[in-house]
């Protein structure tokens, strides 16, 4: 099979997939070979994307499944829908997630509550109920999109760090359950990434045309899950050149 479409007759879920990395993933992907499951809120964004997989991939399918990660009853959903459409799933990209900062006598637990849902229960809920196929089968592998905030605190960034740094005991667990049924967990760690999550959560940050793109991180991805099985990127840290 020639090295570019290294991924053809596999089929990748990814969530967050309307903006961002997850929509630069889920191209990625597609022109790797893979049929493309999106997963989103959005459904006006997942059928563009959809559409834009298969102008840019004449051989590419993609499945547009409007998504509320944090409810397990639309995982569900997406699980079956995929497994309708495509057959078995061979790669998870746990990518949906969301900001909310405040300081800490501040937080709002409504607000708090809700980033928990969307940034650790929705990794949690498609892990469950699509990796035991992978497991089944000894084949698989599951990319979780993380943040440098997994990895280090700052002021008034509580809720968005401890949602991530949860997300990160969640991804070594999950390592130590299924490595062993050589299904493999990647997870990457993208500090400023130019993308519209910023505005979205409120927060404003200058330099952001120096920040990472998302084309670069969906890059890294596709170089993880193109590494021989017996090899896994645990973590990868990825930061901008010269941004500061």
């Amino acid at each position: 099979m020639p090295q570019e479409r290294f991924l053809e007759g596999k089929t990748a879920v990814v969530t967050g997939a309307s903006a961002g990395i997850g929509r630069a993933t889920a191209l990625r992907l597609a022109a790797l070979g893979a049929n493309v499951v999106l997963a989103a809120r959005r459904a006006a964004r997942l059928d563009e994307v959809a559409a834009e997989i298969e102008r840019a991939v004449p051989s590419g399918r993609a499945l547009p499944i409007v998504t509320d990660v944090g409810r397990e009853e639309d995982v569900v959903r997406l699980a079956a829908a995929a497994r309708g459409e495509f057959g078995c799933v061979d790669i998870l990209v746990n990518n949906a997630g969301q900001g909310y900062f405040a300081n800490s006598a501040e937080i709002d637990a409504e607000r708090l509550e809700r980033l928990m849902r969307v940034n650790l229960l929705g990794a949690v809920l498609c892990t469950k109920h699509l990796v035991p196929e992978m497991v089944a089968r000894r084949s698989g592998a599951v990319v979780i999109i993380n943040s440098a905030s997994g990895k280090r605190g700052w002021a008034e960034g509580t809720p968005y760090v401890a949602s991530k740094f949860a997300l990160r005991g969640f991804a070594l667990c999950l390592w130590a359950e299924v490595h062993a049924h050589n299904v493999r967990v990647i997870s990457l760690y993208p500090d400023y990434v130019s993308s519209e999550f910023y505005a979205a959560a409120g927060l404003k940050v200058s330099g952001l045309e120096k920040a990472i793109r998302p084309e670069a991180v969906a890059e890294l991805v596709s170089g993880a899950l193109r590494l021989h099985e017996s090899t896994s990127v645990v973590e990868l840290d990825v930061w901008p050149t010269n941004m500061e």
